[in-house]
């Protein structure tokens, strides 16, 4: 899998002076990056979507698994036809906002021609999450950052992005999108819905 996001990651730990994946951790743990995966097997959708914190942790720090999330109305869902093959589930098209806070500013992530598979086990489900991520999309981010003084922030994620585009979506001759691909972990969880 095709993964050149993970060639961004220094450019974007040597500003934020931490690991990126300790501040996606962390983002999940206190639960301002959670993400719910709903399988419906007798029609075969798969449903992402967003949930809001807090988030109970355990002794461990991670999520604790059973709890009960409320669904952020204010990011769309993504939804996608699933295939399933006993405990093994995969999709494709799967577009998704996964904002990333670092250093007081968010840089807007959006998960673009997203494909994932995961394993289901009585206790959690594991697998992998594969996309795009658009360079545009961040530009406005790094203009505001950079005009409010600190280029020294903006400038190394940006030649970072231009370096490492490896996707040429629209077919104009220029890399325009990153490769992305991340495993992961999720625990069961009840979703309460207010309407």
């Amino acid at each position: 899998v095709d993964n050149q996001f993970s060639a961004l990651l220094p450019a974007m730990e040597l500003v934020a002076g931490e690991a990126v994946h300790a501040l996606l951790q962390e983002a999940i743990d206190s639960g301002e990056l959670l993400v719910t995966l709903e399988v419906d097997p007798a029609t075969g959708s798969l449903v992402l979507r967003r949930a809001q914190g807090p988030a109970l942790n355990g002794a461990d720090g991670r999520l604790v698994s059973g709890q009960t999330l409320a669904i952020d109305r204010d990011l769309p869902d993504s939804e996608a036809t699933a295939r399933l093959q006993g405990r093994w589930v995969y999709a494709s098209g799967v577009t998704m906002e996964l904002p990333l806070s670092a250093l007081g500013y968010e840089l807007p992530l959006t998960l673009y021609s997203g494909a994932l598979s995961f394993q289901r086990h009585e206790d959690r489900a594991e697998g992998i999450l594969g996309g795009l991520v658009s360079v545009e999309d961040m530009q406005p981010t790094l203009d505001f950052i950079n005009t409010n003084g600190d280029p020294q922030i903006a400038e190394p994620i940006r030649l970072a992005l231009d370096a490492n585009a490896d996707v040429d979506l629209d077919e104009d001759g220029s890399c325009d999108h990153l490769s992305m691909a991340a495993r992961f972990t999720a625990v069961p969880a009840w979703l309460y819905e207010d309407s």
